[in-house]
């Protein structure tokens, strides 16, 4: 077996992509002009929960998963995360009720990249716990990257409350100290040069549906209302 710093070189790859978002991003960018919809929110924030509520199961599933296929230090590594994520769907819970309560929002369909990702996350875990990883690690690094930029843009020029924008502001702090502990565990259990072609490819589909959900949210049929209160 040959070891590399698979850590580092999947960690390039996602300071790539932040930066892409931080230029390119759509969403981003209509965030920037203050271009971003009550309904476009509404459809972001629920995507959002979507797929943060999931996140415990997925986490015991790949736990399980990783014991029946003999990796013990994976299972006690997944288990130590469901510790962590256990209970953060409600702050994305509160962002939508208060959201909902100061604003007129009429659309809260879940973008279906953001479906088609959280199944994505099933396929990996059921091929190879190990392969999950990968998937843990861009979430919680690219939220430390990019999630800043974006939560100020949307305060700053589109005027959403910081009340409804916690569940990513949290993540933002949280996960520059979880992103640190993925990348010392990626060495040490996914260092295997023959596994990086596989990480590698979780890493390129989950940054497509990521990009393609921004897409999805934004309003695209008609123009854009603005944030008049929900009285309006």
């Amino acid at each position: 077996m040959v070891r590399i710093d698979i850590g580092n070189i999947l960690r390039r790859e996602i300071e790539a992509h932040a930066a892409r978002v931080i230029s390119d991003n759509p969403f981003l960018r209509c965030a920037r002009e203050g271009e971003i919809s009550p309904d476009t929110m509404g459809r972001y924030l629920a995507s959002l929960h979507f797929a943060i509520a999931r996140v415990p199961e997925l986490l015991e599933r790949a736990r399980e998963r990783a014991l029946a296929t003999a990796q013990g230090a994976l299972a006690e590594y997944f288990a130590e995360k469901h510790r962590e994520e256990e209970g953060h769907h409600r702050w994305a819970e509160s962002d939508l009720r208060v959201l909902c309560a100061s604003f007129d929002v009429r659309d809260l369909r879940v973008a279906p990249a953001i479906e088609e990702l959280v199944g994505f996350q099933v396929e990996i875990i059921d091929e190879d716990p190990i392969l999950y990883l990968a998937y843990v690690f861009w979430a919680e690094a690219f939220t430390t990257l990019a999630a800043g930029e974006l939560v100020r843009a949307l305060v700053e020029r589109c005027g959403v409350p910081s009340t409804a924008l916690t569940c990513l502001a949290s993540h933002v702090d949280l996960d520059r100290a979880h992103s640190d502990d993925d990348l010392r565990v990626l060495n040490e259990l996914a260092g295997d040069a023959g596994l990086l072609p596989r990480m590698l490819g979780v890493l390129d589909r989950t940054m497509a549906l990521f990009d393609r959900m921004c897409e999805q949210v934004l309003d695209v049929a008609a123009p854009a209302r603005r944030w008049a209160g929900a009285s309006a």
